[in-house]
């Protein structure tokens, strides 16, 4: 079974673990005061999954004994239910902190391939949906109308907009604005937290901004970070380590090489039932912050003085 780090040695040391809740493809068990996900090899890695060697008929089936038992034991290579037993192998962990950082050229490269998808996607109700795009296009004009969208939809753009139109702030305030965000939405990870991760996804991956400035922005997130249910939370708190899912480390990868990311922008949209998609227009407005010269374009071929973000460091 292949767990993220943390995941992996916190089993190690504590092999019966408590269930937390139970969904279709997912088990969530306590982690001390945290909780890891159980996920079958269908599903790819998170900060905070232990994935089994199971495919989904198995799991599902594991998943019915974990809700009536309310306890799981992972020891010796097996995975104890009552009596029930399942080969789940050693534990292999993994990092999931990204250590790769994208040049301009790069994340120039990264922001035009992210926008293009969302504006070649379908639109989504209560989500971001095109809205980050359609967004930047009309950054110059005044007065945009939401009326005909939905409420919640609404007011995840309403406060986009407070976002891109940040320029002069420090990034202490843009993380005060971003962090009004946090719970916003729908579902088991608000579309709201969803856009911050990948706000933080690129921003972490930015040679152009500094450990210093990025803890600037992460300190106003974790101020607000109980305004969200605790799975959420954690997600973001993960984020703010610079800890992503193993879809965004092949992602920002291929971003610094000639491969196609395509694939792995499919892959991101199949997360959840917007999640994937929130998250890239988080990504695509971090993007743009840190892709913004003095006049407010980016700087395609990447020889203009850099303005990461658009803020100061203040």
């Amino acid at each position: 079974m292949l767990c993220a780090g943390r995941v992996g040695e916190y089993i190690k040391k504590n092999p019966i673990l408590k269930v937390h809740s139970v969904y279709k493809r997912t088990v969530n068990l306590w982690m001390g005061n945290e909780v890891c996900a159980l996920y079958p090899k269908e599903l790819s890695s998170t900060p905070m999954s232990a994935v089994l060697p199971m495919n989904e008929n198995t799991f599902l089936k594991m998943i019915n004994l974990a809700g009536c038992s309310g306890e799981i034991t992972i020891q010796g290579g097996r995975l104890l239910i009552d009596r029930t037993t399942s080969k789940v192998g050693s534990i292999k962990t993994w990092d999931p902190v990204i250590k790769k950082q994208l040049n301009r050229k790069e994340g120039y490269r990264l922001s035009e391939a992210v926008k293009n998808f969302i504006n070649e996607e379908d639109d989504i109700r209560d989500s971001f949906g095109r809205g980050i795009v359609s967004a930047l296009s009309s950054q110059n004009k005044k007065g945009k109308n939401y009326a005909k969208v939905s409420l919640v939809k609404n007011a995840l753009l309403s406060r986009a907009d407070s976002i891109l139109n940040s320029s002069g702030k420090t990034m202490k305030d843009l993380g005060k604005t971003a962090a009004e965000m946090i719970g916003l939405g729908i579902g088991l990870t608000p579309s709201g937290d969803d856009f911050l991760t990948g706000m933080l996804l690129a921003f972490w991956t930015s040679k152009e901004l500094s450990q210093d400035v990025f803890s600037q922005f992460t300190g106003e997130i974790e101020k607000k970070i109980d305004n969200t249910n605790q799975i959420s939370r954690q997600f973001l708190l993960c984020a703010c380590r610079g800890e992503f899912g193993s879809l965004f480390h092949r992602l920002i990868f291929h971003a610094g090489t000639d491969e196609n990311i395509r694939e792995d922008l499919e892959q991101i949209q199949k997360i959840g039932h917007s999640s994937g998609m929130d998250t890239l227009n988080g990504m695509l407005t971090g993007l743009w912050l840190c892709g913004r010269t003095q006049d407010g374009n980016y700087d395609m071929d990447g020889s203009g003085k850099p303005n990461c973000s658009a803020v100061s460091s203040d």
